[in-house]
This record gives C-alpha cells, structure tokens and sequence, in this order.
C-alpha cells in the first residue's frame, strides 16, 4: 500500500498539470513552473495575454527553458510504469503470457516466473533478480536523489543568476552616480570659467571707463588713450 502511495506521489511531481500526463519534453517559466511544451504552447495559442496556466503570472517573450535532468526523470518514470495512465494495465510475459512479478538488476529487463525457471534462464544465474516492489523501491530512490539534485542545481543556478542581476544593478548605480558627479564637476568648471570671464570683462571695462574720465578732465582724449 505505502508503495503504491509513494509510486503516486513520484508520478504527481513529474505530472504535466496541463495534459496530465508524465512531462514530454518539459520546460520551465519565469516563475519556475513545469509543463510539456507543446502544452504551454497551446494554452498560450488560445491566450491574447501569455502567462502561466499554475500561478497566472505573465510571461513576457514567451521565455521557454528546456529542462533536460526532468525529462530524464519522466523517462525513466515511464520505464518503471509510473505513468498514471498506465498504472491500472496487467504487464505480461511476451513468450509465457504470465505477469511480470520479478524485475533482472543485469540487463534491465521485467521477466515472469516462468521466465526465471526457463531453461535459457538457467544459465544466466549469476544475473541478479529482485522483485518488482524491490526493484521499485531501489529505483524510486535513485530518482529521488537524482531529483533533488536537480533542485539544488536550479536554486543555485537561481541565486547565481539573482546575484549577477543585484550586481549589474550596483554597477549601473555606481557608473550613473559617477556620470552624474562628472557633469556636476564640469558644469562647476563652466560656471566658474564664466564668472571670472565676466569679472574680467568687468574689470577691463572699469578700466577702460576709468582712462577716458582722466583723458576727458585732462582735455587730452584719444583713442589711443584706452
């Protein structure tokens, strides 16, 4: 019972929520949902506005990430006969029309009892067989580790990617507010460069005012005189 419980559980996370089904070349959104792309594909042909089908969160660009480890994952669920549409049919033996009860660790293969007791089998008994539960078992657990690696892979490469952005973004501050004190500096200079053009200006001006007064008083004006 609990076998069939964790069977369930491991098919729901690598359930497509769109066609429900086990994820057929699956990518991810900009919020970190999954889907099978040709599922988001038409949802998004029916949507003026594309976001996603989970959280509604819009998704501008269409951004698709094609998630390989995943599909990888599905793949393997679907060999292992967790996909949920298959879950209710009988498998039996190709050549013994018997169920398939034990599962060979050496070639990968599901076999029936009759297969185990055959006399082709008899020489192949080094061959490690396992029942089907046990070999559920071993293999769930080799998907479930490999699925959490995956997601601490995709929250690395999360927080590498947030990193990255807060740093351009403290880079693009640092490079405008030094923009910004450079035009300060050179409108300061220009400022600067004014008044004292205008204090000189004055000054000659003064100047000039002051050489024609004596020229005048003295009664000896010219024009060399200034």
């Amino acid at each position: 019972m609990a076998g069939r419980e964790q069977d369930q559980s491991l098919a729901e996370d690598l359930t497509c929520p769109v066609c429900l089904d086990l994820f057929n070349d699956p990518v991810s959104l900009v919020c970190g949902h999954y889907f099978c792309r040709s599922c988001i594909a038409g949802c998004w042909e029916r949507q003026e506005t594309h976001s996603c089908p989970e959280c509604r969160r819009a998704c501008p660009g269409r951004e698709l990430r094609a998630s390989r480890p995943l599909a990888n994952l599905s793949e393997r669920a679907r060999n292992l006969s967790l996909d949920p549409k298959l879950g209710e049919r009988e498998h039996c033996c190709g050549d013994h029309r018997e169920e398939l009860k034990l599962f060979g660790e050496t070639d990968k293969k599901l076999i029936c009892l009759m297969c185990f007791f055959s006399p082709k089998r008899q020489n192949h008994k080094s061959h490690s067989i396992v029942s089907i539960d046990k070999a559920a078992e071993i293999y769930k657990e080799k998907l479930k580790s490999t699925f959490n690696l995956v997601l601490k892979r995709k929250d690395a490469v999360l927080r590498a990617e947030f990193e990255q952005k807060e740093k351009i973004s403290k880079q693009a501050s640092s490079l405008q507010n030094n923009v910004t004190a450079e035009f300060v500096k050179m409108h300061q200079s220009l400022k600067d460069t004014e008044q004292r053009v205008m204090r000189e200006l004055r000054e000659r001006e003064e100047e000039i005012l002051q050489r024609m007064e004596e020229a005048f008083s003295g009664g000896n004006f010219s024009e060399d005189q200034i």
